[in-house]
């Protein structure tokens, strides 16, 4: 394994994991340097501790437990096994240049179908890009509303519009659209949901509700 792996800076913009809690984010992060050649870790508690984080006191084997559960509940890893707990990190390959001819294959059993602890968020499809069926239990994807575009870049449907104006007011929603229309033009960031970055953007202006988040971001 190489002394370390690449930790793209567009992690500052996933949405994913700044929903994460500190500490967990901070594991999720950390680990990353100690990924194997597919992107696997053990996802026992004990020997998170003592790889990653063996020195952060505060960051307890119980502590890292509800860690990995938090994770198991993102999208941004798959948790399974049976007498033994092992994380697949989503996406690992496409942030990584990988030298398969240096480095030694994995250690860790594949997450198979039978192995994935939470059937209805991950199945192979989007762990490896498979085209094998979802499970049975995975129920079918929820069909999302058709999005148009406010103002050049921002993609919202009309029920998420509908709500920005139930929740901010028709100016101040469209002030929200502008800002994000205006820093997505200027950085070329992207965003998974328009209408969820407006949302977090409005959370961090309570209580005075002003759109000052851009002028921040600047």
């Amino acid at each position: 394994m190489p002394k370390g792996r690449m930790l793209n800076k567009s992690i500052s913009n996933d949405e994913e994991v700044a929903k994460l809690s500190i500490e967990t984010a901070l594991l999720y992060t950390w680990c990353i340097s100690h990924l194997d050649i597919e992107g696997r870790i053990s996802g026992e508690s004990v020997i998170l501790k003592g790889i990653v984080v063996p020195y952060l006191d505060y960051l307890t084997i119980p502590k890292i437990d509800k860690c990995v559960e938090e994770l198991k509940n993102s999208p941004l890893v798959v948790v399974y096994g049976s007498s033994k707990r092992y994380i697949q990190f989503v996406g690992f390959t496409k942030n990584q240049k990988l030298q398969r001819d240096k480095e030694a294959p994995t250690e860790f059993p594949e997450p198979t179908p039978e192995l994935l602890q939470s059937y209805s968020r991950e199945t192979l499809a989007k762990v490896k890009g498979s085209k094998e069926k979802v499970s049975s239990e995975t129920p079918p994807p929820a069909t999302e509303p058709p999005k148009k575009l406010f103002l050049e870049f921002v993609k919202l449907s009309e029920a998420e519009y509908s709500k920005l104006k139930e929740q901010f007011g028709e100016s101040l929603a469209g002030q929200y659209i502008k800002c994000l229309n205006d820093y997505i033009g200027s950085k070329g960031v992207k965003y998974k949901s328009h209408f969820h970055t407006i949302q977090n953007w409005a959370r961090k202006d309570e209580p005075i509700r002003k759109p000052k988040v851009f002028e921040q971001k600047l």
